[in-house]
């Protein structure tokens, strides 16, 4: 085996921040000036707390940042967040990657235009099959921050195959599930997750605990509530799809509870 001299190593590429081991209180000391707080009226993620807005936003960005150190990717230059809402993450993704181009897409007209608005970003409004989504383009990072954690096991596949299919070769898409932390609160009844009446969550919790996988609708629509899925179930989900491979995983890591995953389109 032949060793490179170090004239001879190839360049590491550009690591995506300095600040990516940095916990969300240190990244609220590096950022927190800089953050754009114009906050949405619509905006159900804010319930007039600011300080903890933002720290799951702090949160979110340690795991991208985690997740892209570990695939060795360098800055990403185009990134989509999907869903946007109305910007918890986007506003820190502008300060933290601040020469990136950015496309944001949501089932919320209203969410996708006050982003497009307030933060620079091209917009995208988002259908619930991804087959429908008008976007052709494709990016370096995928970010989606809780909507797999929303929908039932016939719709993982979909989207899966949409996240892979929007990256650039080396490109990722880290996104979030909902694991052993969602598991315990439905369990001890911590947190129902607004599902009603309680005899829902215990149902999910049955069909979790038998196959790795429960889900229960919010309500008779039938295509949006509340799943639950193991670390088996999503890695099988995760091997169906064909050009990417899982470069990193995260348990009980956005805001301390939804699971974080990370695959690298090959």
């Amino acid at each position: 085996m032949k060793f490179l001299s170090r004239k001879e190593a190839l360049p590491l590429p550009q690591l995506a921040t300095k600040h990516a081991i940095l916990n969300e209180k240190e990244m609220e000391l590096a950022y927190g000036q800089q953050i754009n707080q114009t906050i949405s009226p619509k905006d159900e993620m804010h319930d007039g707390d600011m300080s903890h807005y933002l720290r799951v936003a702090y949160s979110g960005l340690r795991y991208i940042n985690l997740s892209l150190l570990a695939a060795g990717s360098p800055v990403p230059r185009t990134i989509l967040d999907l869903p946007c809402g109305h910007g918890r993450m986007l506003r820190l993704l502008k300060v933290a990657f601040p020469q990136s181009e950015f496309t944001v897409a949501d089932l919320s007209r209203d969410a996708v235009d006050f982003c497009a608005a307030n933060f620079d970003a091209k917009a995208v409004y988002s259908t619930p099959s991804p087959d429908q989504i008008n976007l052709t383009r494709t990016f370096d990072l995928v970010w989606c921050g809780s909507l797999l954690t929303h929908l039932s096991a016939d719709r993982w596949p979909g989207f899966l195959e949409f996240f892979c299919e929007r990256l650039n070769p080396g490109g990722l898409a880290v996104f979030t599930t909902h694991g052993l932390v969602t598991a315990d609160w439905l369990g001890t009844g911590r947190y129902l997750y607004g599902l009603q009446p309680p005899e829902e969550a215990e149902q999910l919790l049955i069909e979790y605990q038998a196959t790795g996988f429960g889900y229960a609708d919010y309500g008779p629509e039938g295509d949006y509530g509340i799943s639950l899925s193991s670390t088996a179930w999503v890695c099988e989900r995760l091997t169906q799809v064909t050009g990417w491979r899982l470069v990193a995983y995260f348990p009980r890591a956005w805001d301390s509870h939804q699971d974080v995953w990370a695959c690298q389109r090959i």
